[in-house]
Protein backbone atom coordinates (compact mmCIF):
# COMPACT_ATOMS: atom_id res chain seq x y z
CA UNK A 1 0.00 0.00 0.00
CA UNK A 2 1.54 3.30 -1.02
CA UNK A 3 1.28 6.68 0.71
CA UNK A 4 -1.64 7.84 -1.41
CA UNK A 5 -3.63 4.70 -0.57
CA UNK A 6 -2.86 5.14 3.12
CA UNK A 7 -3.97 8.77 3.04
CA UNK A 8 -7.26 7.75 1.41
CA UNK A 9 -7.77 5.02 4.03
CA UNK A 10 -7.06 7.46 6.89
CA UNK A 11 -9.52 9.95 5.40
CA UNK A 12 -12.15 7.22 5.11
CA UNK A 13 -11.60 6.13 8.72
CA UNK A 14 -11.79 9.71 9.96
CA UNK A 15 -15.18 10.07 8.26
CA UNK A 16 -16.38 6.84 9.87
CA UNK A 17 -15.24 8.04 13.30
CA UNK A 18 -17.10 11.32 12.85
CA UNK A 19 -20.25 9.46 11.84
CA UNK A 20 -19.93 7.14 14.82
CA UNK A 21 -19.37 10.05 17.22
CA UNK A 22 -22.56 11.65 15.92
CA UNK A 23 -24.72 8.62 16.68
CA UNK A 24 -27.17 9.40 19.46
CA UNK A 25 -30.47 8.00 20.63
CA UNK A 26 -32.56 10.75 22.14
CA UNK A 27 -30.38 12.54 24.64
CA UNK A 28 -28.23 9.46 25.37
CA UNK A 29 -24.99 9.17 23.45
CA UNK A 30 -24.28 5.58 22.52
CA UNK A 31 -20.62 4.49 22.40
CA UNK A 32 -21.29 2.60 19.17
CA UNK A 33 -17.70 3.03 18.02
CA UNK A 34 -16.51 1.24 21.15
CA UNK A 35 -19.00 -1.56 20.53
CA UNK A 36 -17.80 -1.93 16.95
CA UNK A 37 -14.16 -2.03 18.09
CA UNK A 38 -14.93 -4.61 20.78
CA UNK A 39 -16.92 -6.76 18.35
CA UNK A 40 -14.10 -6.61 15.82
CA UNK A 41 -11.67 -7.70 18.56
CA UNK A 42 -13.94 -10.63 19.42
CA UNK A 43 -13.95 -11.69 15.77
CA UNK A 44 -10.17 -11.32 15.50
CA UNK A 45 -9.83 -13.59 18.53
CA UNK A 46 -11.90 -16.25 16.75
CA UNK A 47 -15.34 -15.74 18.26
CA UNK A 48 -18.46 -16.20 16.19
CA UNK A 49 -20.91 -13.35 16.75
CA UNK A 50 -24.64 -12.87 16.47
CA UNK A 51 -27.07 -10.10 17.32
CA UNK A 52 -28.16 -12.04 20.43
CA UNK A 53 -24.58 -12.20 21.70
CA UNK A 54 -24.09 -8.46 21.20
CA UNK A 55 -27.46 -7.61 22.75
CA UNK A 56 -26.45 -9.48 25.90
CA UNK A 57 -22.84 -8.27 25.98
CA UNK A 58 -23.52 -4.57 25.39
CA UNK A 59 -27.13 -4.24 26.54
CA UNK A 60 -28.18 -2.80 23.17
CA UNK A 61 -31.35 -3.27 21.17
CA UNK A 62 -31.65 -5.91 18.46
CA UNK A 63 -31.56 -3.18 15.82
CA UNK A 64 -28.34 -1.72 17.20
CA UNK A 65 -26.72 -5.16 17.38
CA UNK A 66 -27.67 -5.90 13.78
CA UNK A 67 -26.36 -2.48 12.77
CA UNK A 68 -22.96 -3.26 14.32
CA UNK A 69 -22.82 -6.60 12.52
CA UNK A 70 -23.94 -5.07 9.23
CA UNK A 71 -21.28 -2.38 9.55
CA UNK A 72 -18.55 -4.99 10.08
CA UNK A 73 -19.92 -7.07 7.21
CA UNK A 74 -19.71 -3.97 5.00
CA UNK A 75 -16.10 -3.52 6.08
CA UNK A 76 -15.30 -7.08 4.99
CA UNK A 77 -14.68 -8.32 8.54
CA UNK A 78 -17.72 -10.60 8.82
CA UNK A 79 -19.62 -12.77 6.42
CA UNK A 80 -23.41 -12.86 6.17
CA UNK A 81 -25.50 -14.50 8.87
CA UNK A 82 -26.09 -18.24 8.58
CA UNK A 83 -29.49 -19.84 9.25
CA UNK A 84 -28.87 -19.53 13.02
CA UNK A 85 -27.95 -15.85 12.73
CA UNK A 86 -24.25 -16.44 13.42
CA UNK A 87 -21.66 -14.56 11.39
CA UNK A 88 -18.14 -15.84 10.89
CA UNK A 89 -14.97 -13.90 10.25
CA UNK A 90 -13.77 -13.49 6.72
CA UNK A 91 -10.27 -14.89 7.27
CA UNK A 92 -8.66 -12.82 4.54
CA UNK A 93 -9.40 -9.60 6.46
CA UNK A 94 -8.32 -10.69 9.92
CA UNK A 95 -4.68 -10.02 10.78
CA UNK A 96 -2.68 -13.14 11.53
Amino acid sequence: MDTKDLEKRVESLEKEVKILKDVTFGSIEVPIGEYIAETRKMVEEGAEVSSAILEEKFGVSHGSAVGILDFLEGQGVLGPADEAGVRKALKKNIPS
